[in-house]
């Protein structure tokens, strides 16, 4: 009897455990829509406290948001091409373009509404971090030089995009354009049906070919961003970061990206010294509204997200400050 009275005890005195998502529950509605309102346009809330509910949230809620997402395109593409394939070949006329028209907006609705709400949680996460304090800062060699005596203590580092994350990046959608493609063939030709298949389908094909010559161009033939002695090299948008004018290097890891076993996609942020002039001179040459995104969210317009990157954010960062010593913060 007494040690069941002091069980039950310990067990009134143990608080219930509180998760990310009843944490978000808590707070009051208005709150949580401002949440929203805000990162749609990649801005934290106005309250660090609420910032901190929002990022712990996202990160909790897009792991389950990937999951179903996973499991949720393998089922339907599975059905889809079952039935599509099947009202095609047994199927004539009408019928068949009307079962077909009908799964392909099926498919479309069941894979756009979890990877908006994919995307929406991702924004909530990128949107909030950096309301909040560094995770942690590890400073460079101490002092820092003259300008002068910036002496080449690394090695030329080239970043590139790597094909095999692209092509799961982007195989995909070609995937779903082909399968609509076929729908489109299997309906007899000049119906409705047979037109808005391949419609359809040709955007899907063209927006991947196109996304594809494009990381051909810039990131694969071409690095997207090189260390060397002189600074950060942008060829792109041809522009050169001098060391002596990097101020800090800021790293932005987005665990609710995290994918299975693999670490979370991170951003690496080159903070210049004065971020405004690198803006004007990146705007200058076709830059536009990506620098400026990145200037509100992250203090400077030289970001990169090692997500499709052949070289790790780890590895970039010391390869910058080989060249610069200059302070890491984790974010």
């Amino acid at each position: 009897m007494i040690n069941n009275g002091a069980r039950a005890a310990n067990d009134a005195i143990v608080p219930d455990v509180i998760t990310p998502r009843d944490e978000w529950r808590a707070l009051d509605p208005e709150a949580r829509r401002a949440v929203m309102r805000n990162a749609r346009q990649l801005r934290p809330h106005p309250d660090p406290s609420v910032s901190a509910v929002a990022e712990r949230y996202a990160r909790h809620a897009a792991g389950a948001a990937r999951g179903r997402l996973k499991w949720t395109m393998a089922a339907i593409a599975g059905l889809a091409a079952g039935v599509g394939v099947s009202a095609g070949i047994w199927s004539r006329g009408v019928t068949a373009g009307v079962v077909s028209v009908a799964t392909v907006l099926v498919v479309l609705a069941c894979i756009a509404v979890p990877v908006l709400r994919l995307t929406q949680l991702l924004k909530v996460e990128m949107a909030n971090k950096m309301a909040l304090a560094p995770a942690g800062a590890s400073a460079g060699a101490a002092g820092t030089p003259a300008p002068g005596e910036w002496a080449p203590a690394g090695r030329e580092l080239a970043v590139k995009y790597h094909w095999g994350r692209i092509l799961r990046q982007l195989g995909p959608l070609f995937g779903i354009g082909c399968l609509f493609l076929v729908y489109g063939l299997l309906i007899p030709n000049g119906t409705m049906e047979s037109l808005l298949l391949l419609v359809i389908s040709s955007l899907l094909i063209a927006t991947t070919v196109l996304a594809a010559i494009r990381v051909l161009r810039w990131g694969l033939r071409r690095p997207i961003l090189t260390l060397d002695a002189d600074g950060v090299h942008m060829p792109r948008y041809r522009y050169t970061l001098p060391w002596p004018e990097l101020a800090e290097v800021r790293l932005v890891r987005l665990r609710a990206s995290r994918r299975g076993r693999r670490p979370p996609a991170t951003i690496i942020a080159f903070v210049a010294a004065d971020p405004q002039a690198a803006v004007r001179a990146l705007r200058a040459n076709g830059a536009g509204r990506r620098c400026e995104k990145s200037c509100r969210l992250y203090g400077t317009p030289l970001t990169l997200v090692d997500r499709l990157t052949d070289q790790p954010a780890d590895r970039i960062t010391a390869a910058a400050t080989a060249w610069a010593p200059v302070p890491v913060r984790q974010y």
